[in-house]
């Protein structure tokens, strides 16, 4: 059974276990003297676990009087918080070294964001604005105009307007491109078409050549459809030493193939999934500290605690210093200073429990993975003819056979070597 009430996480609350005779007395005592509780567990009959207000928690002392055994778990709140952070040197070092390079932070570009690409990889973009001096620890004091004018001339086939403009230490980047053109393909290549992957084919549309196989064939990967060779018969050139026409003369061609070829493709797999998930849960107890990055140089105040039995850790980036561009600086005497970072890591606490899924569950996770196999290997023209699933299950793992039959345009073309006359 379990109550919760008014729930507010800004004010400090203390966690408590409450343990006697008549616990629910107690709850109507607290309810008649505007008590706040929160998150109200019965463990027993003799056992409670609730949270109190942190400035509530001495009039709660006094109405249990000495009839129940009150035991502190855990507080929660923003002054708890700041004073567990505050305990610690390592974390005070922290922030004294973050309010001296704040006010230096705020000189650098510490964040690009790109919008607006469609053709164009962000990846290039990024290098092409960082071999132009935009890039993650750059000095803000960029000239803007210049920027862009190089931009236009570097991919002006590529772009038809580009905004820039730095906010705070983010860098905003704004483009749109022109309409790609299409490419017009030239038929005068040499080509053949060759299947792409096994089926029996269903359906041959042959717009330039012959086909080699009838509608009921079985075709493989690479087996040739249709050649884009034919031998011709051409007249000879000259006259033979008793005065005849010479023979004529068998001469091979090249021509661009054209052709769509159906058919029945088989998808096979075998796809397990897990009975029992491991499910990790916070005990509510965490330990704040601080991780200092120069360079290749690591140190973090996680090391001096000697931790938990199992926890997890979580790092918040709260400064990140490039010092690219600085080695003209006599103090550095030519070399680039080391990159400087520092994070705020929350350790948690965790219990690790073992739950077994229930039969939904894992037809659904089932499902997914059987879409991501099927849009990873099977093309989105693809038509589904057929659906077979078997399920073989064990105590410990539910697999499934999965087998596909789907109707599919499975030419390709093949481009050809001619040979150099």
């Amino acid at each position: 059974m379990r109550f919760k009430l008014r729930h507010d996480n800004t004010e400090n609350k203390v966690k408590l276990k409450v343990e006697g005779l008549h616990c629910h007395k107690l709850i109507s005592q607290c309810v008649a003297h505007n008590i706040t509780i929160q998150n109200l567990s019965y463990i027993n009959e003799l056992e409670i676990v609730l949270t109190v207000k942190e400035r509530q928690y001495s009039q709660f002392l006094q109405l249990t009087k000495n009839q129940y055994i009150v035991t502190v778990l855990g507080k929660s709140g923003t002054r708890f918080t700041l004073k567990q952070i505050f305990n610690r040197k390592s974390i005070l070092i922290g922030f004294a070294v973050f309010l001296l390079l704040i006010g230096y932070r705020g000189q650098f570009v510490s964040d690009i964001y790109i919008d607006g690409l469609k053709n164009i990889p962000k990846e290039e973009m990024y290098k092409v604005l960082e071999d132009n001096g935009l890039y993650v620890g750059c000095s803000k004091k960029v000239d803007i105009l210049s920027l862009k004018d190089t931009l236009y001339n570097q991919m002006g086939d590529r772009l038809n307007w580009i905004y820039i403009k730095i906010k705070g230490t983010t860098a905003y980047v704004e483009v749109v491109e022109k309409a790609p053109t299409l490419a017009k393909f030239d038929y005068k290549v040499p080509c053949n078409i060759i299947a792409k992957k096994d089926g029996y084919l269903t359906k041959i549309v042959a717009k330039n050549g012959r086909a080699n196989l009838a509608v009921g064939d079985f075709v493989r990967k690479g087996q040739l459809l249709i050649g884009g060779t034919k031998t011709v018969t051409v007249p000879a050139i000259g006259e033979s030493t008793n005065g005849k026409p010479m023979p004529p003369v068998a001469k091979q061609e090249y021509f661009h193939a054209l052709g769509d070829f159906y058919a029945k493709a088989i998808y096979h797999f075998n796809v397990n999934q897990e009975r029992y998930e491991v499910v990790k849960e916070e005990t509510g107890k965490d330990v704040y500290g601080i991780q200092l990055e120069v360079g290749d140089f690591k140190w973090s105040s996680y090391h001096l605690f000697k931790g938990f039995d199992r926890s997890e850790l979580h790092a918040f980036t709260l400064i990140d210093l490039a010092f690219d561009g600085l080695e003209s600086i006599k103090f550095f005497e030519g070399r680039t200073p080391p990159r400087i970072v520092i994070k705020l890591i929350d350790c948690k606490e965790i219990v690790a429990t073992k739950r077994e899924r229930s039969e939904e569950e894992i037809s659904v996770l089932m499902k997914k993975v059987v879409r991501d196999k099927l849009k990873a290997g099977m093309p989105k023209s693809a038509q589904i003819l057929k659906q077979d699933l078997k399920y073989d299950a064990t105590p410990w793992t539910v697999k499934v056979t999965v087998n596909l039959e789907t109707l599919e345009q499975i030419g390709e073309e093949q481009a050809i070597t001619t040979p150099e006359v």
